[in-house]
């Protein structure tokens, strides 16, 4: 067994082997520079694939070099982001209120 594949012929040992390769290539390059390779014909979307690597802890050693080019600052829109959901959490009833509008008769 290996990559989490029986091969049980010479074909299927290619083939296995070659999938093998291209998930190891994708690991490593998470864990040595946490980039996620986005391909057509995914199993799943980047943010799913993250959720895989931290799920199995996988965690990388270094920064992608790349997020030195973006043009978004994270801690600005994540500030952003946590304040509407602040406030969308404000705006919904307590526990208590849903239980006695739906749960008491």
């Amino acid at each position: 067994k290996r990559f989490g594949f029986v091969m049980e012929d010479r074909i299927g040992e290619v083939r296995c082997h070659a999938l093998a390769m291209r998930q190891s290539a994708r690991v490593v390059k998470y864990i040595i520079a946490g980039r996620l390779v986005a391909r057509d014909m995914d199993l799943f979307a980047p943010p799913s694939w993250l959720a895989v690597h931290i799920g199995q802890l996988n965690f990388p050693d270094n920064l992608d070099p790349l997020i030195d080019y973006r043009d978004v600052d994270g801690r600005e829109w994540l500030g952003k982001l946590r304040a509407a959901m602040t406030h969308a959490a404000r705006q919904q009833p307590t526990h208590q209120q849903v239980l006695d509008q739906h749960c008491r008769g």
